[in-house]
Parts: structure tokens; C-alpha cells; sequence
């Protein structure tokens, strides 16, 4: 072993006899300044019940339930007291921009056009509430003219909710989605367009 080696190992350990003697010593010191309790490291279930437990939620409050004669929203009431809407009544058109740059944000450049054609029919599906989604072929050449990574960041599209005349459909409503030729779609409103 090399001498200066043996001289700090010991040096090391007088050290650390010091410092463990110093703990000893400072941890009698304030044991002898504390009150003599027993602690106890967690409470009894009695304890918990007078206090109550500190993990539990406050107490719920009891929502009274409407009485089905006197309550407006019971679906008695519904059918009967209020006409149901017809599909006449729900034809209408509306003219949106739909911003697709955020909607395509990290997809893929090999996927962005046929992701914003789906991106519109869900638009489309939301705004309208009808899944049944139909695009317009000249729609389909806007989303697609750049080709198929560079979709416009805008398009403003004129979505109308239209009677489906067919006699086997699933829905009495369809939407119809087309292309608006706007300059710039940036920052204009939702417009109810009438037909």
C-alpha cells in the first residue's frame, strides 16, 4: 500500500468516527429538550371517524329528482306538448372556412389531401350533424390542385344539409359540400347562404 494512501484512509476515518460521535450527541441533546410523548405513526380507526379521513371527498349533494308529472323535460311531455321537427325545417346552407393547416398538423406529407378530405367530412359532420357527408368533384381538385403535400391552409366551403330523395336511406339528411372561390378565406365569418 502506498504511504500516502494508508495516511488519508485513516485520516478519512477519524473523520467519519467525528462526525457519526457529533450526531450521537446532537440527537441526545434535542431528545433531552423535547417532551417524553409516544408518537404513534399512524391514527386508529377511531381517530378517523372523529375527524374524519383526511383522503375522503366531501359529502355529495343530493340533486332531487323532477316528478314526472310536473317536470317539462319528461319524455312524455316531449312527443306530445312539441311538434317534431321536420326535415323540411332542417334544409339550410351555410358557408364555413375550415382551417385545415391545424388539422393537418403533423400528419405525414405522403397523407395530408386525403387526410384533409376526411378532416372536412368530419367538419362537415360536426357542423351539420348528418353522416352522411358528400363532396363536391371541384372541392375535391381545390384540396388536391397543389398536389398532395401542399394543401391549401384555408378553404371556405359552402355546406348544405339537403333532403336525401332516395327511397332505401339509412338518413332523411345529407350533406353537400362545396368549394367557395374566395381571395383570402382568412378571418371571415360563418355565413348562413340562402338557396
Amino acid at each position: 500500500m502506498v504511504p500516502g494512501r494508508q495516511k488519508r484512509s485513516r485520516m478519512v476515518r477519524a473523520v467519519s468516527r467525528d462526525v457519526t460521535s457529533l450526531s450521537k450527541t446532537s440527537s441526545q441533546m434535542i431528545g433531552s429538550l423535547l417532551p417524553t410523548t409516544t408518537i404513534r405513526a399512524c391514527p386508529t380507526h377511531k381517530e378517523f371517524a372523529e375527524f374524519g379521513s383526511p383522503t375522503s371527498q366531501p359529502p355529495q349533494r343530493q340533486i332531487p329528482r323532477d316528478d314526472p308529472q310536473t317536470s317539462e323535460m319528461s319524455s312524455a311531455k316531449k312527443t306530445s306538448g312539441k311538434a317534431q321537427r321536420s326535415a323540411i325545417a332542417d334544409v339550410v346552407a351555410r358557408e364555413y372556412t375550415i382551417h385545415l393547416h391545424k388539422r393537418l398538423h403533423g400528419v405525414t406529407f405522403k397523407k395530408r389531401a386525403p387526410r384533409a378530405i376526411k378532416e372536412i367530412k368530419a367538419f362537415a359532420t360536426q357542423a351539420m350533424g348528418t353522416n352522411d357527408v358528400r363532396l363536391d368533384p371541384q372541392l375535391n381538385k381545390k384540396v388536391w390542385e397543389c398536389g398532395i403535400k401542399g394543401v391549401p391552409f384555408r378553404l371556405r366551403v359552402r355546406i348544405s344539409r339537403r333532403r336525401n330523395d332516395e327511397e332505401d336511406a339509412k338518413e332523411k339528411l345529407y350533406s353537400y359540400v362545396q368549394a367557395v372561390n374566395v381571395k383570402n378565406p382568412k378571418g371571415l365569418p360563418t355565413v348562413v347562404v340562402e338557396e
